[in-house]
């Protein structure tokens, strides 16, 4: 079966595991496991995590615990159909019971509880999080979907329910450390920082599929640690919402425009933004300002943008591969991590892409992803 399936709450190609979507996350999974490996996802949904979160070779026993009867009939049915072979355990519950009922341990818990329109209240919940603690063994790791601002906007650095999420967190756990997407932060939550696994790709995989597998191995070996944070008062009810992130997050987009009116860049509106990073002379000569004036946050933005924004819309960027490439060492100046994390990850997202149009650029990326080593 070769249909591809593309909802709100998923995106699976049957040709493909790494999609260059927030799912390919769930790949961290073989590297900060050992094989035998009892492995807990709170929060199912159509099952985008599941095909990376199985990509190596390591035997892995996995329960998923999910409320909703439609969406786990949903993903039953599409991996009955689709991928037989992936075997896991679901669960009809609500998270908190189950695990307040549960005696279990585990290496590594998901957790992946959103509403349709907000965070899950148990994001913030102190009983519920010391119940996740209670469940992790000795060495255990509990992985957070923290969905809200763009990277580039800096959520934890600023009011946010990103930021509250990980502060909670602190409270809780001796060590939380982050890895960042689009508008995804994957909190890593331990008593010490996370021994990180030898793993092998899956033979099956195809030979992106493997390069891809590695990539998530190598953003791990950057995983920063959260400096400890101070409670910024914030109503909750109003900052979980998505309505709420939204439009935080098109002030940000705002302030982006200042800063490029700044390097003479004048645009009426964010939508203009798209075809901003379609007009390579504009970008080169942005980039090259930026680089000159040593203002390298001002220019994090590009990639996010570049990427999220060609999953929705038929853009062409591929301007900024050639780009990044003769100027990675004054990208990556004094910040390795960021390069990496943001950079070469969104590039490879849009390798990824399923057009194909930058897939020659693949090996030149993944050098890149190696010498970070």
């Amino acid at each position: 079966n070769s249909k591809i399936i593309d909802t709100t709450s998923t995106y699976l190609d049957p040709r493909q595991v790494f999609t260059g979507n927030y799912w390919d996350e769930f790949g961290f999974t073989s590297f900060l496991v050992p094989n035998n490996a009892k492995v807990l996802m709170l929060g199912l949904a159509s099952g985008g995590g599941l095909r990376p979160l199985f990509s190596a070779t390591k035997n892995i026993q996995l329960k998923c615990v999910d409320i909703d009867t439609k969406s786990i009939e949903n993903c039953r049915q599409i991996f009955d159909q689709n991928f037989a072979k992936i075997k896991f355990e679901i669960i009809t519950a609500e998270a908190k019971k189950f695990l307040q009922d549960s005696h279990d341990l585990y290496d590594l818990i998901w957790l992946d509880l959103y509403h349709t329109d907000s965070y899950s209240e148990l994001y913030f919940d102190h009983d519920f999080l010391a119940l996740l603690k209670i469940h992790l063994g000795a060495q255990g790791v509990l992985a957070v979907n923290a969905y809200g601002l763009p990277t580039q906007f800096k959520p934890l650095s600023t009011a946010s329910a990103q930021r509250e999420c990980a502060r909670r967190l602190q409270l809780h756990f001796s060590f939380v450390g982050t890895i960042p997407n689009r508008r995804n932060q994957t909190l890593l939550a331990s008593t010490t920082r996370p021994s990180l696994h030898e793993a092998q790709p899956n033979p099956a995989l195809s030979s992106l599929d493997k390069l891809s597998f590695y990539v998530q191995g190598v953003r791990l070996q950057h995983l920063q640690e959260i400096p400890k944070l101070s409670e910024i008062p914030m109503d909750l009810t109003v900052a979980t919402k998505f309505h709420e992130l939204d439009r935080q997050m098109r002030n940000g987009w705002q302030d982006v425009l200042q800063t490029l009116r700044f390097y003479d860049v004048s645009l009426n509106s964010p939508m203009e933004l798209l075809d901003f990073v379609q007009n390579q002379k504009q970008c080169e000569a942005f980039l090259e300002k930026s680089l000159l004036s040593q203002n390298y946050a001002a220019i994090e933005f590009l990639p996010i943008l570049c990427a999220g924004e060609s999953y929705v819309h038929d853009l062409d960027v591929s301007w900024i591969f050639p780009l990044v490439l003769k100027n990675h060492h004054k990208i990556s100046q004094n910040q390795r991590r960021h390069f990496l994390q943001i950079w070469l990850t969104q590039l490879w997202f849009l390798i990824l892409h399923p057009s194909k149009k930058y897939r020659p650029y693949c090996f030149q990326i993944f050098a890149l992803f190696k010498e970070t080593l």
